[in-house]
């Protein structure tokens, strides 16, 4: 399993608690920069989580899209069936870890056509393509460290410096991508950082005179039943 700490309008990336009795709920206020190259085909945002041992993902939240802009609340507590070990996957692991018992899991936002998923959502700073993602914590916990992954295109090491309060956190990756480089993971924003959502969609627009919508074939990882949570 991938080690969640490797993946790295919302004019910028912050986080909107609710005044509920949890005090976690957080709102995802956004403007997609690149909404039209859906070529404006797309009616709902859901957000997805994944239970690795059961293989099963769940969807956690979901919110009406329209003019490029989508709202949506997500859940102030997430059962422990979605979590797993904050340095699951990280073998390699050289640092501190406040406490092992600790649970993380993040959150990806899928794009639906009706029920046809056709794309996903992901928040970037366009100047340098470093991205940031909202996680969810069991725990308030703090980890500083480093773990190396052998990619295709040469070993990449990951610095981590995370404090974590319990509930929602937004996790920013830093020169992530770069083969046989270092990146940080951090839970500090980078200073000057602007950091918006954009989409990435498997929809194909219709050339002049096509009648039908084509999709692109979705990779296996998106070809999961959908269970509410």
């Amino acid at each position: 399993m991938t080690a969640v700490l490797l993946m790295a309008t919302f004019v910028s990336c912050k986080k909107d608690r609710s005044s509920s009795d949890d005090g976690n709920k957080v709102v995802i206020d956004a403007t997609v920069v690149n909404g039209d190259d859906c070529d404006g085909r797309i009616t709902t945002v859901k957000a997805r989580m994944y239970d690795y041992d059961a293989k099963k993902e769940y969807i956690i939240a979901s919110a009406k899209y329209e003019n490029n802009k989508f709202k949506l609340t997500l859940p102030g507590t997430i059962p422990d069936k979605c979590l797993y070990g904050i340095i699951d996957g990280m073998d390699d692991f050289e640092g501190t870890l406040s406490d092992r018992e600790a649970k993380i899991s993040k959150i990806y936002l899928l794009a639906y056509l009706d029920d046809n998923l056709i794309g996903v959502f992901r928040c970037k700073n366009d100047a340098n393509d470093d991205h940031a993602w909202y996680v969810y914590v069991d725990r308030n916990v703090t980890i500083n460290g480093r773990h190396s992954a052998d990619y295709y295109d040469g070993l990449e090491y990951n610095e981590i410096d995370c404090s974590f309060t319990k509930g929602w956190n937004i996790l920013y990756s830093e020169g992530a991508g770069a083969g046989g480089k270092s990146y940080l993971t951090t839970t500090r924003k980078p200073s000057g950082a602007n950091y918006e959502w954009y989409g990435y969609f498997w929809l194909k627009k219709n050339s002049p005179g096509d009648k039908g919508t084509s999709y692109h074939p979705f990779s296996e990882m998106w070809q999961v039943a959908s269970n509410p949570l």
